[in-house]
This record gives C-alpha cells, sequence and structure tokens, in this order.
C-alpha cells in the first residue's frame, strides 16, 4: 500500500512543483542566482520522477504483461492530461 502512496506523490510532484515555482516567480526570491541555477534541475527532476516511479511500480506487480502494458499506458496517458493542465495554469493564465 505504501507504494501506491508513495507512486502517487511522485505523480502529482510535477504541478507542485509548477505552482510553488509560480509563486515563486512572483516574488523577490526570483532573482537569486541559485534559484535560477537549480530551476532546470528541479523541473525535469520532478518530471522524471513522474515518469519513472508509477513506471517502475507497475512493472515490477504480478499482474499479466499485458495489463501492466495497458495500465502502463493509461498512467502516462493522465500525465500527459496532467502537464497540460499544469502548462495551462502556470503559462497561460495569468
Amino acid at each position: 500500500m505504501a507504494k501506491w502512496v508513495f507512486a502517487s506523490a511522485a505523480f502529482a510532484l510535477p504541478l507542485l512543483v509548477a505552482v510553488i515555482g509560480r509563486k515563486l516567480d512572483h516574488s523577490a526570491f526570483r532573482q537569486d542566482a541559485t534559484y535560477k541555477s537549480l530551476l532546470p534541475f528541479i523541473v525535469f527532476g520532478s518530471l522524471a520522477l513522474a515518469v519513472l516511479v508509477p513506471a517502475v511500480i507497475l512493472l515490477s506487480s504480478r499482474l499479466p504483461k499485458w495489463q501492466r502494458a495497458s495500465y502502463l499506458v493509461g498512467v502516462w496517458c493522465l500525465l500527459c492530461l496532467e502537464l497540460y493542465y499544469t502548462f495551462f495554469t502556470v503559462v497561460v493564465a495569468p
């Protein structure tokens, strides 16, 4: 049960990172050089965790291969939907 909680948290991490980043971008902290240099690592790290953690947990389960593959495709489609919503919320919306 704990592995699914960890996978769900990793799945939601890009949205959380984007919302926190948007709040920090509208503050004086944005001008800090450390913040600017760590930003790509944090964003791509959260995306990598969101893709890999649920995939590893799904692929290591005892389900049949076709079911694991279909669940994995479904999770990745949901991740694309989450990233689209994140892009629309953070970048497009004022």
